[in-house]
């Protein structure tokens, strides 16, 4: 039996005197229970009940009245019937006029979706808490170099060397625990074709120090950490069930990864994500090398811990500050004053992007507001129309208060299929975003995996919603105050002043708002601009990359490498598409690969030297297209029985050596059996790291005498580039089929991906595209307000004519009605420009925040738009009947 809404009944209880409601709510249940439940559904049927209570308030308040009902109660339910007739009529107005009813609709969609995605993807990255327990409690570590400003900017947050690690963890006061972690990638072997994988390498008490149980399995242990442990992993939910299957028998097996056997212990759970190891499929305990171990300078820990409670970050940070200083004793080369950095978790994987959250969120909720203004000004030419309505509705004994009530209840409805249809639209803009994303970056932010449409951005955004539309009403309202008035006198000649006013506030604000986002897309635009023509050292056009890496106990000899590296390079060479390969040791543009301090043969030894370090084949030089500034570039005869010998970039040898370092000698650290390598040549600068970074000095190494196991195949092509990939493939499956390809990307695309050029063409296209719809509905207000003054001064404009006005002073006359207000809007939008541009701050690029020509550039084109805009109703206005004018009214 489907039972009555008790709120309903607790309604009509109330209402109903007590000598009627025995009898009335009886009869109401016995319909109910009788001829509706049986009918409907539960929701359907308890609707019917609702209205019937509704409906039913009239009477029952009647009834109530002969008995002493109160004055408050017969007033609030006798507003609640008004409300629902201004409703349905609301209702009945708007279908009967579906243009205005389409045009709102379609502005506050566009507004309203802009401003819901960009409001979801900062609720998701910023303001939602790490999956994790106790998640403020979570901070990342690092240290600091304090010798100087500059070195401590530089290496705020920077990497620790597994002596510091140890140090830090075994001292500290403040820390439940600190635990570290690090990446890369393996070639797994098993469970389907050779694949390369990323993976993440942590200490024992990583995942407990996140609060994270594996669903299947167990943790890792201290003893899995020693080098003559077994070889153990962990998989996550994905790799899992792509793999293998979601074979829940999965642990114990085993699996080969890059020539070592390893067992399955364990599979992570499902939506476990670490953004700052976003795309690892496996996990594994860290196992230094013996050199790790030993090198306190070698920087390559990355470390997170999670505070007591009760203790701050700063009080964390002194602990280890204090601990690190004692690290000069033992090492005071490398160490010489280093302190600690310590950050919270969520802060530091944010990081730049909050900015860039913010500035979108900031420009989404300009674009809402101009639409709403754009929205108050048609709604206030329409009140203008209704003027004599209102009249009439005033002389039948409406108040003002009622009249007011009316116009906001039309608005809302009028809202309403804008905002249900915004939030729908925003969620699909968010989706398309997040799939834009390439993976890398998607994959280093928290949430953006799956992000729902939060209840309280739901919540924010009908809030939003339901003050627009409040905000349309009460500008209809102030409109009334002026035009009905006035409509009771025939023969006035122009519009009322109030209502002019009120639109002209309207364009101003909605010309200085576009102005603000249009002058946000010129500096993203002169950004990118400048940053596309920085010349990266080479020609990005027809170069493909491919990484190999040779795992296995086949290439355990450097021998073996050499050998494999040479026949694969032959190989590739004899491509017809191919007319020219190298490799190296990570692609330019990456910003990956090592770097290594050094001395310098007869001179001081100096602390902050320290190089690129890039291990290439004899030949990158030329298939690149690096010149030769100096000396000579590596031949057939450097190699493993000749003296060591590399070759530097121009930023190395200006910086070090004054131009001229050919013949000098330099010492590496971590090349103990090799004391001194001589500098043969001089080669012209690549960028090693992002577009929008200096030049770094960079060392060359060459493969035939210090051969890598991962290496980057750097070919250039002609044509299609898949026929290449393809043969390199088959090439390398019949060579050794257990080393598979990755890493398959083309420069274009390793440019457009970069951080440097994603970061601001996803800026400049998003603020393009708010700056480009605020435009639109900006020159659709402009043409509005004109479009009315016009229709308005008719009487006017053939009194004019009449008296031997010429046709451009009319249009010059009526132009001035649109552009005086966007005079006044480009003014108050430069203002704004100026106040607000500063905040794009390191998303700029070889423009500076106020730069004069973008804002001129900026105004110019808003100003002709706004112009042209005003122009196409002023013409009509020349062209008006004055006869048919004045006999009209």
């Amino acid at each position: 039996m489907i039972a009555p809404p008790r709120l309903a009944r607790a309604l009509l209880r109330r209402l109903l005197p007590d000598t009627h409601r025995d009898v009335i709510l009886a009869d109401l249940d016995e319909e109910f229970q009788q001829h509706i439940a049986p009918k409907r559904s539960v929701l359907g049927a308890r609707w019917w009940y609702w209205r019937q209570a509704v409906a039913s308030a009239p009477f029952a308040l009647r009834l109530r009245k002969r008995r002493g009902v109160g004055v408050r109660d017969r007033r609030r339910f006798a507003m609640l019937d008004e409300t629902l007739a201004d409703l349905r009529f609301a209702v009945r107005l708007h279908i009967t006029r579906p243009a205005l009813l389409v045009t709102v609709t379609l502005m506050l969609a566009a507004g309203i979706a802009v401003t819901t995605a960009a409001l979801s993807l900062a609720h998701a990255v910023l303001l939602r808490p790490l999956p994790y327990a106790a998640p403020d409690q979570l901070v990342h570590v690092g240290e600091r170099d304090l010798r100087n400003a500059a070195a401590a900017a530089a290496s705020a947050g920077r990497n620790m060397s597994w002596p510091d690690f140890l140090d830090l963890r075994a001292r500290q006061r403040t820390f439940v625990d600190l635990a570290g972690y690090s990446g890369g990638s393996r070639t797994v072997i098993g469970a389907g074709p050779a694949d390369r994988l990323s993976m993440a390498e942590v200490t024992d008490a990583f995942f407990r120090l996140l609060g994270v149980q594996p669903q299947l399995g167990r943790d890792f242990r201290p003893e899995d950490s020693h080098a003559s442990a077994p070889a153990v992993v962990m998989l996550t939910d994905g790799s899992w069930r792509r793999r293998f299957g979601a074979d829940p028998g999965v642990v114990g097996r085993t699996i080969t990864l890059s020539g070592e056997t390893a067992t399955i212990v364990g599979v992570l759970p499902p939506g476990f994500e670490f953004p700052l190891r976003g795309l690892a499929e496996l996990w594994l305990p860290i196992r230094p090398s013996q050199a790790q171990v030993e090198r306190r300078y070698f920087h390559w820990l990355s470390v997170i811990g999670r505070l007591r409670p009760g203790v701050s970050v700063d009080q964390a940070t002194a602990d280890l500050s204090a601990i690190a200083a004692g690290f000069a004793a033992v090492d005071p080369k490398y160490h010489g004053a280093t302190a600690a950095s310590v950050q919270r978790l969520d802060e530091f994987i944010v990081g730049d992007v909050r900015q860039i959250l913010i500035v979108l969120f900031g420009a989404a909720c300009l674009v809402l507001l101009i639409a709403c203004t754009n929205i108050a000004g048609l709604l206030v030419a329409r009140a203008a129309a209704r003027a004599r309505e209102m009249d009439v509705r005033g002389a039948l004994g409406a108040t003002r208060g009622r009249l007011v009530r009316q116009m906001l209840t039309e608005s809302v409805a009028l809202a309403a299929p804008g905002a249900l249809g915004g939030l729908a639209a925003g969620h699909a803009l968010l989706r398309a975003f997040i799939a834009s994303i390439p993976d890398a970056q998607r994959a280093s932010l928290p949430h953006l995996q799956d992000v729902p449409l939060d209840a309280t951005v739901f919540a924010w955004v009908l809030a939003g919603s339901l003050i627009a539309a409040l905000g349309f009403g009460l500008a209809s309202a102030w409109r009334l105050g002026g035009a009905a008035s006035r409509s009771a006198t025939r023969g006035s000649l122009g519009p009322d002043r109030r209502g002019a006013r009120l639109q002209s506030g309207l364009v101003v604000a909605q010309v200085g708002l576009t102005l603000v986002l249009l002058t946000g897309a010129g500096l993203m635009a002169r950004t990118m601009y400048g940053l596309l023509s920085v010349w990266p050292g080479f020609s990005a056009e027809g170069l493909l990359t491919m990484r190999i890496n040779l795992a296995g106990p086949r290439y355990r000899t450097q021998d073996a490498a050499r050998g494999f590296h040479r026949d694969l390079l032959t190989a590739l060479d004899a491509l017809p598409q191919v007319t020219g390969v190298a490799t190296i040791s990570q692609p330019p543009l990456t910003g990956l690969g090592n770097s290594g301090t050094f001395a310098v043969e007869g001179q001081p030894d100096v602390d902050d030297r320290s190089t690129r370090i890039r291990t290439v084949s004899p030949n990158y030089f030329e298939v690149m297209g690096l010149p030769v500034v100096a000396g000579r570039t590596f031949g057939p005869a450097d190699g493993p029985g000749t003296g060591p010998v590399l070759v530097v970039n121009e930023t190395f040898a200006r910086a070090l050596f004054e131009g001229r370092p050919t013949g000098r000698r330099i010492a590496f650290p971590f090349f103990k059996g090799r004391p001194f390598w001589e500098i043969i040549g001089v080669v012209g600068d690549e960028q090693v790291a992002g577009l929008d970074g200096p030049m770094r000095p960079v060392a060359y190494f060459s493969y035939l005498q210090s051969p890598d196991s991962e290496f980057t195949l750097m070919a250039r092509t002609t044509g299609e580039t898949r026929p290449v990939i393809d043969a390199t493939r088959a090439i390398l499956a019949d060579r050794d089929p257990e080393q598979p390809l990755f890493g398959v990307r083309t420069m274009p695309e390793i440019i457009a991906s970069s951080d440097a050029v994603f970061r601001r063409r996803t800026m400049l296209a998003l603020v393009g595209l708010f700056a480009s719809a605020a435009l639109g509905l900006t020159v659709v207000g402009l043409y509005g307000i004109v479009s009315q003054s016009v229709a308005e001064r008719t009487r006017e404009i053939g009194v004019r004519v009449t008296l031997g006005a010429r046709p451009g002073q009319i249009v010059a006359h009526a132009m001035r009605r649109g552009l005086s207000p966007a005079v006044v809007g480009l003014l108050a939008g430069s203002a704004g420009s100026v106040w607000l541009a500063p905040s794009l701050g390191s998303l700029l690029f070889g423009v500076e925040p106020t730069d004069a020509a973008t804002f001129a550039a900026v105004a110019a084109i808003l100003a002709v738009v706004a112009a042209v805009a005003c122009l196409i109703p002023a013409s009509r206005a020349s062209r008006i009947d004055p006869v048919a004018a004045l006999r009209r009214e």
